[in-house]
């Protein structure tokens, strides 16, 4: 790894992950990096013992505590806009790291990417939870790699359209000057929102499998409520297409999405087909779908 490597803040959020935090930190201190590395905690309004915890274990790590869960997405702006170094890492609070972690961000920043992702596997190291990112025209992201045990098939590195929030790096002073997260995504694809921006600003985001990460696959999501994650999941994917297509594209993908939506919202909540229908045929769907285009097609005009 060369000299003057950049300074690097590692910022984790945490609502009630006291159980996560001393094996999150202690990779963290762990870490070969050779440059300056501070630690911040961003904690929600925890009431586990999480800051407790974090003062007698970890009394190194900068501590900042919002009153109540404000979000994943806040929580990682407010870190960042705390941060001193030129460099601004996130990662979740239910992970773990390599030593080498930092120098696999760092190297793919240094080649010319702006922001950089890590290969997340699972906790145990068995199958890929994230090995670069993309999306469908409707918004849905999508994680490369989930699910493949073999990790050999991901370690060649690449651009990719959105780093996960997890685990990843980016400038500092371009975070900012980006916007940050979007908090009112509150959490789930801000990350998405987030690269598809950098990449309309003409930056570079890179996919880094040097850089490996382990993750307790939803271990913070699933104590929250399922119709709250439910919303989110289904309401950001079109968050993101309204902020981020031109209006000519979105104007051709927004009536395929709002259905999709429909059929995703009937599929997810497990609603009974019978009650939540567009009809015993097709063809009330494809005539609502002719309608939405003629009215965007009208819209443009």
């Amino acid at each position: 790894m060369p000299e003057n490597l950049p300074d690097v803040s590692v910022v984790v959020p945490n609502w009630n992950g006291k159980h996560h935090l001393e094996r999150c930190f202690a990779s963290l201190e762990a870490l070969s990096y050779g440059g300056r590395v501070e630690l911040i905690l961003v904690d929600n309004g925890s009431r586990d013992g999480s800051i407790a915890l974090m003062r007698r274990r970890h009394p190194r790590v900068r501590l900042i505590q919002n009153r109540v869960n404000e979000g994943f997405a806040a929580a990682c702006n407010r870190g960042a806009r705390a941060a001193e170094g030129a460099v601004v890492a996130f990662l979740n609070n239910d992970m773990r790291v390599e030593p080498g972690w930092l120098e696999g961000l760092i190297a793919a920043l240094r080649d010319g990417a702006r922001c950089a992702a890590s290969l997340i596997m699972s906790w145990d190291g068995s199958r890929v939870n994230y090995a670069g990112g993309g999306m469908n025209f409707h918004g849905i992201g999508i994680q490369l790699g989930l699910g493949d045990a073999d990790a050999a098939r991901h370690q060649r590195p690449g651009d990719t359209l959105f780093a996960c929030g997890g685990a990843m790096a980016v400038e500092r002073r371009l975070f900012l000057e980006a916007g940050g997260f979007d908090e009112d995504f509150f959490a789930y694809y801000e990350d998405v929102d987030f690269g598809w921006r950098l990449w309309v600003l003409g930056e570079k985001v890179a996919y880094a499998p040097a850089s490996v990460a382990y993750h307790h696959h939803s271990a913070t999501s699933a104590r929250v409520d399922v119709h709250r994650i439910r919303l989110l999941q289904i309401r950001n994917p079109l968050c993101a297409i309204f902020k981020n297509y031109a209006a000519e594209n979105l104007a051709r993908a927004l009536p395929a999405a709002l259905l999709l939506t429909l059929r995703r919202t009937r599929y997810l909540l497990a609603l009974d087909p019978a009650e939540f229908s567009l009809g015993e045929n097709r063809g009330l769907e494809r005539g609502l779908l002719a309608a939405l285009r003629v009215r965007a097609r009208a819209k443009l005009k």
